[in-house]
Formats: structure tokens, sequence, C-alpha cells
């Protein structure tokens, strides 16, 4: 069932989905379990202290700033591990939603998608990497680790 939030994040990017250039796959589930069975956590996130290398920040602002911040991470976290390719996005509460696009795709929107009161994962395709923020103002990015 779709949220409004859900819709939210499909009227962003009614274009790209339009151009092919993003996928909606309706129910993010199978893509939180595959995330689970990847990276270890502890209650519903993911636990960066058994990530070897993992890199972590923290946000104190709110609001816009919080969000600034998170791209700020994001930018950085992109340009120091060479990030590029598809990736996966998907909220674990107030959307049901997960979106398959390109990196440069998903900058262009990054604010509006952050925006939504929840938390948020940005996972390679193959899993092979993860950037996660919650609305916390944690933030988070590791390559999977061998679990």
């Amino acid at each position: 069932m779709s949220t409004a939030y859900d819709e939210e994040l499909l009227q962003e990017i009614a274009t790209e989905v339009r151009e092919g250039l993003a996928k909606v796959i309706p129910d993010s589930g199978e893509y939180f379990s595959r995330l689970a069975s990847e990276f270890p956590t502890t209650g519903s996130r993911i636990d960066w202290d058994s990530v070897p290398n993992a890199v972590t920040a923290y946000s104190e602002s709110v609001g816009q700033q919080q969000i600034d911040d998170f791209i700020e991470f994001f930018d950085k976290t992109v340009a120091d591990h060479g990030l590029e390719g598809h990736v996966i996005y998907m909220g674990d509460s107030a959307t049901n939603v997960a979106l398959v696009l390109s990196l440069t795709t998903l900058r262009n929107h990054l604010s509006a998608f952050i925006s939504i009161p929840q938390h948020h994962y940005f996972v390679a395709e193959n899993f092979d990497w993860c950037l996660a923020f919650t609305f916390e103002g944690d933030m988070g990015f590791g390559r999977r680790p061998s679990i």
C-alpha cells in the first residue's frame, strides 16, 4: 500500500521514471531483508561499530541544516570512496517503495528524499556498500563486511 510520502517521492522523480532513469519497486521489504543479511544490525539500524573501516558522523543540527550536513557527508563519501553506478534507495518507515537509480539522479533529488522523517538507506545494487542517514542525525558509510 502506497503512503503519502511514497507519492511525494514518485512525484519528485516522475520525469526520471518516465525516461527509464529510475525504477520503482513497490515494496522495499526484500531489499531490507538483504541489507540485514549483508550488514550487521543492532535493532533496526546498521551496527557501524561492527563494520570494518566504517565512516560515521553526527549532525546536531535540525531542519535544513541537518539535511545540508548529510548532503555534505554524502558528497564527500561518494568522492572519497569512488562510488558510482546505480543505487537502491529505501526508507524504513514512512515510505514503502524502493527506488533504483543512478547516483547522479539520486544526488539531483537527495534533499527531497532525506527531508522525509525516517531513516534512509542508499545501497549499491550489489550490496557492496551502504550509506545511511537517520532523522536523528546519525550518518554512516561502510563496505559490506564478511559476516
